[in-house]
């Protein structure tokens, strides 16, 4: 298949020996267009293109410029992760892109001697953010938070605010580790507290809440004067009869009245959020897919934990029944049309003229699993911020409207058992996948029309991967086929079980028995609910992707697909709610990033 994108060249990092004043002489910034250097994702291709051009010409001294600072802009940027923000493009089970780690001293001196003469800003902030990461140095780190800063306001638009929004956010990553009195922290403050004031709330996407984010997870502001910033973008909001953002920004003024001590304030904004959240389901309504559901099941838990008037709450529950016997009526794929974030969409697009391998690539990345720590951090917030939710277990009912699984409810004023905590950080990881699987879908369509199917595409990615065992690979080549092309009934049935041998598989090669002897003598394989919840799984698959794939596959209080999808307890328009469509961008996560590298004698002793 046509590659549209050149590859890094091929010359080991660790065969890079560029000086000072090869960064300084050779013309690198001539490679990128000028119109494309408000963005440094926009840096690498450019970069590795001339790096080729200058190895055919026998160009050593530019080639190894090239590859060098191809590779420091050729890293994603995780904002979820301040302390190693920086990842590698793609990570596969021989070979992955440039990351963090890679850079020795041999790079890290030439950059330290010439990183602040650096005019381009996009440039400048990342080589001094790797020098900050890598070296701790407090120079490079206040260099960087200056250039993320000038970034931020040179590219903050409330129209086209992400770009800008993650500079901003970069800058106060650095500067805040640079203590609360230091002069860098005191800028960003400053900049993000008077952006707030400008946009008093008018801004129609989510600029007004990140920053709101920001100073209330830094500490910078006053609770109270957020909370008014929040409230008018929530009316707002429903003025446009935009109920999602509604429904967001009601819930970021309860955040903001708590933290100011307005209890009663609290639980009235909720109140709003949860009618909000009420009056999405009912706009989706009579559309294929669980939207309408979702958003439903949300609302109503929201009014219950705000302690709505048990009347509403069964009004609203007698709603929520009718909704899904409709549903059954109505087969068909999910529906896209739910407003987004412009600059989401724009993210997304993206995908548009990349290889077939960076869009894979960049397809899974999306999916990646939440973090185990933040899903238990995101339901301790939940429950402090709704401490009513103590009170109300919650049901998870089946397609025909019978309860399925019961969670039960947080304890009142002590702490809850790690079995229960871990019952409400899968239910919350389910509450947070519509909006992922939107994104997934539309980078589907996108990849499907680019990449029109052909024999043997996947051959580089199947083939000799650790996580497929010999003979399997045409089963997954097909389950992939059939879910980029859109048919998640095919790639679900074909997916999952292939997923669950792989599971045992790479098990078995670690040293770990996945079979156990019956009664009557026969070898039989431990079902995956077994498999899933070993700590040998944990060490080889990473504990945040282990606890995804277990509440993704194997537990009710989650999607619990395996289990639902083997005993038929699916139907056909369920096949494409969003833990399916997650479900095959999670698979090339697999196969991308491979497994943990523990040791037999670490696992075994463990186990």
């Amino acid at each position: 298949m046509e590659e549209h994108t050149p590859e890094a060249p091929k010359l080991m990092f660790t065969d890079l020996h560029v000086t000072a004043d090869d960064l300084r002489v050779v013309p690198w910034l001539d490679t990128i267009e000028q119109d494309k250097r408000d963005e440094i994702d926009n840096y690498s291709t450019p970069l590795f293109a001339a790096a080729r051009v200058a190895a055919e010409a026998g160009d050593r001294r530019a080639e190894q410029v090239y590859v060098l600072l191809g590779s420091a802009s050729s890293m994603l940027y995780d904002s979820n992760d301040a302390a190693e923000p920086l990842k590698p493009m793609f990570v596969m089970a021989n070979s992955r892109s440039a990351a963090l780690s890679d850079f020795e001293d041999q790079h890290l001196d030439p950059i330290a001697a010439v990183y602040a003469e650096i005019a381009d800003r996009e440039m400048k902030a990342r080589l001094a953010d790797i020098l900050w990461i890598r070296r701790k140095d407090h120079q490079a780190a206040r260099v960087a938070a200056a250039a993320y800063l000038e970034g931020a306001k040179a590219l903050m638009d409330p129209a086209e605010w992400v770009h800008g929004f993650q500079r901003l956010q970069r800058a106060m990553q650095i500067a805040g580790a640079l203590g609360k009195q230091s002069a860098e922290r005191a800028a960003v403050a400053n900049y993000a507290l008077e952006l707030l004031a400008k946009l008093n709330g008018s801004d129609p996407l989510y600029l007004t809440r990140s920053i709101i984010d920001l100073a209330l997870a830094y500490k910078i502001g006053d609770p109270a004067v957020l909370a008014s910033y929040a409230e008018k973008s929530a009316e707002g909001a429903e003025g446009r009869q935009d109920w999602i953002t509604a429904a967001d920004y009601w819930a970021l003024v309860a955040t903001c009245r708590r933290k100011a001590g307005n209890e009663a304030g609290a639980t009235e904004a909720s109140l709003r959020q949860g009618e909000a959240q009420i009056s999405v389901g009912e706009a989706m309504a009579g559309k294929p897919g669980l939207a309408a559901e979702h958003w439903f099941e949300q609302g109503l838990l929201t009014l219950r934990q705000a302690g709505a008037p048990k009347e509403r709450q069964e009004e609203l529950m007698k709603r929520l029944h009718a909704l899904q016997k409709d549903r059954l009526e109505h087969l068909g794929k999910i529906e896209t049309s739910v407003p987004m974030d412009p600059k989401m969409i724009e993210h997304i697009e993206k995908v548009k003229g990349m290889s077939l391998r960076e869009a894979l690539a960049f397809w899974a990345i999306q999916v990646r699993p939440i973090g185990k720590e933040r899903l238990r951090e995101m339901v301790r917030e939940h429950v402090t911020q709704s401490p009513l939710s103590s009170i109300f277990s919650n049901s998870i009912l089946r397609e025909d409207g019978k309860v399925d699984f019961v969670i039960p409810a947080m304890p009142l004023n002590e702490e809850p058992s790690d079995e229960l905590l871990q019952l409400h950080m899968w239910r919350m990881a389910e509450m947070t996948r519509p909006v992922t699987a939107w994104m997934a879908e539309q980078i589907r369509h996108m990849i499907a029309g680019e990449h029109p199917w052909q024999d043997g595409c996947l051959d580089w990615l199947l083939n000799d991967n650790l996580f497929v065992p010999k003979g399997r690979e045409p089963i997954f080549a097909r389950g992939l086929q059939a879910g980029i092309e859109g048919d998640y009934i095919v790639a679900t049935h074909l997916l999952i079980p292939q997923l669950e041998n792989s599971f045992r598989h790479v098990l078995n090669q670690h040293g770990v028995l996945t079979t156990f002897l019956s009664q009557n003598g026969t070898q039989d394989e431990f079902p995956i609910n077994k498999i899933v919840e070993t700590e040998a799984f944990s060490q080889i698959f990473g504990q945040d992707l282990a606890f995804e794939l277990r509440g993704l596959l194997a537990e009710r209080a989650g999607a619990n697909l395996r289990n639902n999808v083997s005993h038929g307890l699916v139907s056909a328009g369920s096949f494409y709610s969003p833990s399916n469509i997650i479900l095959v961008p999670l698979t090339l996560w697999l196969l991308l990033h491979g497994v943990e590298r523990a040791s037999k004698d670490q696992i075994e002793h463990n186990d």
